[in-house]
């Protein structure tokens, strides 16, 4: 069994020193597992660290690097192939439609349920409470041949922002934190139910089961409200148990150094079977971490929708590297909110954390299939929750050493709060006062792509669209392979009656993303009002047969 909490900090669990009373389902489980206190992410984003959980391979291997970019690899080996082969039946159940099934994570699955729009209703952020999946899982289970054995995995979201919990959680704490740890008392309440449904159908006395989160949140910790952008502890550092049915390391709590990526060879081995060789993760069923270790990790979110430097590196347990064009050096034992870079005073470490880094990148990629491009839908989708960089191509992403004078990503945590003031005024209807939030971020850095986006659409509201062309233009020069900006660019075109070039644009997009509802609405309008019917009617027929209107 492996349950997956998203946007989960270690910190926010009684046992790992959160507040007092608020997780004890999952504080009693501690006390029955193996509790890792040194265990990091491989990115503070839901679709590549769990596609690391389920392959045992980091994210540069495994291809996805961020959310809604690319699917994974039919290459990839996931835990759920293993385990079918071995003889088991394999169900999700998953809360979030970042993980649909078509991002490839329901390789080897026999029964894979995640949203979908067309199928179910969900709240705008495509989220399912895990109220909703908890009972989806036991009826599963209850309908198990019980001749076979069985892996699940199942997936909470609900710490996810926006901070919802039900009323008798709202507000704990009374302070900003208060309904996120609200969340957290939901998941823990949820996870006590699905560990009691274990125990009633016979289960549990020889199930392992590891519970694992995806990345933390920040709340505020070094200027991010959220995650995706940083990498530091807040968002890094997670919870990690693993339960072994016959009580191996029962209530051991151990510093060794281990990664979401072990989670993969660890359930394998539990399977009975051996690990491949060459994963990154490893297998820490009857095992320990070397004290040696050292794991990696990284976040190319920023490089991808802010035009910054990307961000990579490694931590062992003498230090953590984070390698971007301002590298940052922190003694986290010492200093876990990592206050103090120490990047000048050790030279040496830097190039030892340097010469891994680059070992890893030296090491085989999984082979990249035609099935990488996402439908448009679900791009909707993975935008609801909040990255807005998604549906921006990641392939051709440059290697973390390469020097590069983009901005260091911790240099621009103003930048980045800007940029969500904009969009949480544009979604208020602030037009106007998003326009001038955003410009300012434009001006200062046109490489910023998402502020570019976002400046267009606080425009297009305002009906000056020709104002828009210019700085769409600027930030396509530097980046062409955004499909929102060229839709962008195609409308304000349209508009400004610059036909030909609002047709190109209308056409990079295209080639992008052949199904994109409102570049194919678009362009057989420009066509049909310029007399040009014929070439207008497989676009509209298109249209139509796609979104029947």
């Amino acid at each position: 069994m492996l349950l997956t909490l998203d946007t989960t900090r270690a910190d926010a669990l009684t046992s790992y020193g959160g507040p007092t009373n608020l997780t004890p389902h999952l504080d009693e489980l501690a006390r029955q597992s193996v509790r890792y206190t040194s265990a990091f992410t491989v990115t503070p984003m839901t679709q590549p660290s769990h596609t690391s959980m389920l392959t045992g391979l980091y994210p540069p291997r495994h291809t996805v690097r961020t959310n809604g970019t690319a699917s994974v690899p039919a290459a990839a080996r996931t835990t759920a192939e293993v385990a079918k082969e071995s003889g088991y039946q394999t169900a999700a159940f998953l809360a979030a439609a970042v993980l649909d099934e078509s991002l490839g994570l329901a390789q080897g699955f026999d029964h894979y349920d995640a949203p979908n729009e067309a199928l179910e209703d969900t709240t705008s952020y495509a989220e399912r409470p895990a109220n909703e999946i908890v009972p989806r899982a036991v009826h599963w289970l209850e309908e198990r041949d019980p001749t076979r054995p069985v892996f699940l995995w199942a997936h909470f979201f609900d710490p996810h922002s926006p901070y919802d919990p039900p009323p008798e959680f709202k507000d704990l704490g009374g302070d900003y934190r208060r309904n996120y740890l609200g969340e957290i008392a939901e998941v823990d309440r949820q996870a006590d139910r699905l560990i009691g449904a274990l125990k009633r159908l016979g289960l549990w006395d020889n199930t392992l089961f590891v519970v694992v989160a995806d990345h933390g949140e920040s709340l505020g910790e070094h200027q991010e409200l959220s995650h995706s952008t940083y990498c530091y502890q807040a968002t890094i550092r997670v919870p990690f148990l693993v339960r072994h049915p016959d009580g191996h390391r029962a209530g051991e709590v151990t510093d060794e150094i281990v990664s979401v990526a072990d989670v993969h060879p660890t359930l394998v081995e539990a399977m009975g079977r051996e690990p491949a060789r060459g994963l990154d993760g490893m297998s820490l069923f009857r095992g320990r971490a070397p004290s040696d270790r050292g794991v990696y990790f990284e976040s190319y979110y920023g490089y991808i929708a802010y035009g910054w430097s990307p961000l990579a590196g490694w931590v062992d347990d003498a230090g953590k590297y984070l390698h971007s064009s301002e590298p940052e050096l922190y003694d986290w034992r010492t200093d876990p909110s990592e206050s103090t870079n120490l990047i000048g005073r050790e030279g040496e470490r830097v190039a030892l954390y340097q010469r891994a880094i680059g070992e890893l990148f030296s090491k085989p990629v999984l082979e990249v299939d035609d099935t990488s491009r996402l439908a448009p839908e679900l791009l909707e989708h993975i935008r609801s929750l909040g990255y807005a960089g998604a549906g921006a191509l990641a392939d051709d992403l440059p290697h973390p050493l390469t020097p590069t004078d983009l901005p260091a990503p911790a240099t621009r945590a103003r930048e980045q709060a800007d940029v969500q003031r904009g969009m949480d005024l544009l979604e208020n209807g602030l037009h106007a006062q998003a326009e001038r939030i955003l410009r300012k971020v434009v001006d200062a850095n046109p490489r910023n792509y998402e502020a570019v986006d976002f400046l267009a659409l606080a425009l297009m509201r305002q009906r000056r669209q020709p104002e828009a062309i210019e700085p769409l233009q600027i930030a396509l020069r530097s980046e062409p392979r955004r499909p929102r900006s060229w839709s962008y660019l195609g409308a304000c075109l349209a508009v400004a009656q610059r036909w030909d070039e609002a047709l190109e644009a209308f056409g990079r997009v295209l080639e992008m993303d052949p199904d994109h509802r409102q570049t194919l609405q678009l362009m057989a309008q420009s066509l049909e009002h310029l007399g040009r019917d014929d070439e207008a009617a497989p676009i509209r027929a298109r249209y139509e047969e796609l979104y029947g209107e």
